[in-house]
């Protein structure tokens, strides 16, 4: 795929955060990780590179992004693609409606 493309862009996650209830039992959260990110996990397992920034927020103001992925060896094209999308979103100080710690 790479030999044709720079990089692959797919969402991150597909969906809207999902409400965490008290009580989830392990087998649902595994299958609420599955549906939420399909194709992170692929790039985890091969260690090729790939960023994940927040373009755009839900209507409650959760952020949701877009997942880029490159070829072995190309780790810089994705931090100047990081910095230039930064850059234009300025998503770092966007502050959630809501903060715990």
């Amino acid at each position: 795929m790479f030999q044709d493309y720079d990089l692959l862009l797919t969402p991150a996650p597909p969906i809207g955060a999902p409400r965490i209830r008290m009580g989830s039992s392990l087998r649902q959260y595994i299958e609420l990780s599955r549906s939420y990110s399909p194709f992170t996990p692929i790039f985890n397992a091969s260690g090729q590179p790939a960023t994940s920034v927040p373009l755009f927020w839900t209507p409650a103001g959760l952020p949701t992004g877009a997942h880029f992925a490159a070829p072995f060896g190309t780790e810089r094209r994705l931090f100047a693609l990081a910095a230039k999308l930064e850059e234009a979103r300025r998503w770092a100080v966007r502050l959630p409606p809501v903060r715990a710690a």
